[in-house]
């Protein structure tokens, strides 16, 4: 006997696998969506806390920028007193350099044959005026000046004939150039 089957059993086979490839489908398109959505958020999070990150360093950048503000005023500060100190200690180097060009002048001068009338230091220049009894007393003075450390440069700006009561004395005056010496002239000094 022959059984004939007449149910369209190849049909509902297809309709089946359709269904399930359709449902299939549906569930990889959905767990595409889902792995999405999940990656969507998980990336916003990341851009949240950079955003949070980039505001708190601008805020730091902020703190930071008045830092280097104060920092500069600072500076300018201490450059002012740098300044300040160089002029403090030039000055004090011109005063030890005053008396020490007093102290060799004087030690120049002969008390009794010289008489200084006028003693001008300006910076490494140094201008003296006095009288003298006659010009080999003065030239002498010079010689002592020249012989002196201290004094670098000396030249007679002038000397003329005066008379001082029944005395003739010469008035003349004197150019210098004064410096400190060198270290080891400065021992030798001491």
């Amino acid at each position: 006997m022959v059984y004939i089957n007449l149910l369209p059993v190849k049909e509902i086979k297809q309709k089946v696998q359709a269904r399930q490839q359709v449902f299939l489908f549906s569930f990889v398109f959905v767990g595409l969506i889902a792995c999405l959505v999940v990656a969507g958020i998980i990336h916003a999070g990341i851009v949240s806390g950079l955003e949070t990150d980039i505001a708190d360093l601008q805020k730091e950048k902020k703190r930071y920028n008045e830092v280097i503000k104060q920092i500069q005023e600072i500076e300018a500060q201490k450059k002012t007193l740098q300044t300040r100190i160089d002029i403090i200690t030039n000055l004090s180097k011109e005063s030890d350099l005053t008396v020490r060009v007093m102290d060799e002048v004087a030690s120049a001068t002969p008390s009794d044959r010289v008489w200084l009338t006028s003693f001008s230091q300006q910076g490494g220049r140094l201008a003296l005026s006095g009288m003298a009894l006659d010009n080999r007393t003065v030239a002498a003075f010079m010689d002592s000046l020249k012989a002196s450390p201290w004094v670098v440069d000396v030249n007679l700006a002038s000397s003329t004939q005066t008379k001082q009561g029944n005395i003739d004395l010469k008035t003349f005056s004197i150019n210098c150039v004064v410096a400190p010496p060198a270290a080891d002239e400065t021992q030798t000094v001491k």
